[in-house]
């Protein structure tokens, strides 16, 4: 075989992978598919069961939050948080005013916001965007950051027209 020949097979045989290795990375843009269900890794005990609308109603003998779609552009969620865990947390010198509610909007990255809400149980609307997934998490603000004590379902808000 002469140089010449071997280094025409050689640059036809990087060619070739060359293609190859493009064309699969073509492939694998495509193959990508939208999310359809948003599944988030939580601790055992703060992963909430499947919500149905008979499910709106809390159980006030364990600690929960369930976030629904209102209207488009309303949500609301519910929590409770039991006396048990609350005589927990206020050993530890936490206050009312450390509650926190965080609400988790995710439109291709994770967005949030806090309201205040100073209670172990109660309500609150929230303004959203229709069609956008959320999630919530009723926790503590302290001066190391936000841990969550319950998290609520994901769901996405209602769409505006219907296509």
């Amino acid at each position: 075989m002469t140089p010449l020949s071997y280094i025409i097979l050689l640059s036809l045989a990087l060619i070739a992978l060359l293609f190859v290795v493009l064309t699969s990375l073509n492939k694998r843009e495509e193959e990508r598919k939208p999310i359809e269900k948003l599944d988030f890794e939580t601790a055992g005990e703060l992963s909430p069961e499947e919500v149905r609308l008979a499910d709106l109603d809390l159980d006030y003998n364990k600690n929960q939050i369930v976030l629904y779609s209102m209207q488009p552009n309303k949500l609301f969620v519910k929590w409770h948080l039991t006396q048990k865990t609350w005589d927990k947390i206020e050993n530890k010198d936490i206050k009312l005013d450390d509650i926190l509610l965080r609400v988790y909007k995710i439109e291709g990255i994770v967005k949030s916001f806090d309201f205040s809400v100073n209670a172990t149980y109660g309500g609150q609307e929230i303004d959203c965007t229709p069609g956008t997934a959320y999630y919530c998490a009723l926790g503590i603000m302290k001066d190391t950051g936000f841990s969550p004590l319950v998290i609520s379902n994901t769901i996405i808000s209602m769409r505006e027209t219907i296509h």
